[in-house]
């Protein structure tokens, strides 16, 4: 495979994904021994997810997380509300 058809089957999954979601939902619905394999392997299927969500994610010039209540620390503000 080339460049090009890797980039239409990755555009058309990833357009589709409900789609898909469902027909596999419901095939294994109806053919759950086809599918039974995969509960072995949850916690690395949702991992990989995980992942690929975290490498997509945007930061938006944000340097570290923040408290959404605005906490700094010991001797600091806990509600910083205006």
């Amino acid at each position: 495979m080339d460049m090009n058809q890797i980039k239409k089957v990755c555009s058309f999954m990833s357009s589709n994904i409900a789609v898909l979601i469902i027909i596999f939902s419901v095939a294994a619905f109806f053919y759950p021994n086809g599918f039974s394999w995969a509960t072995n392997y949850t916690t690395l299927f949702l991992g990989a997810a995980m992942f690929g969500m975290g490498l997509l994610r945007e930061f938006r010039g944000q340097v570290g997380l923040e408290h959404p209540c605005g906490y700094r620390g010991p001797g600091e503000e806990v509600w910083d509300v205006e």
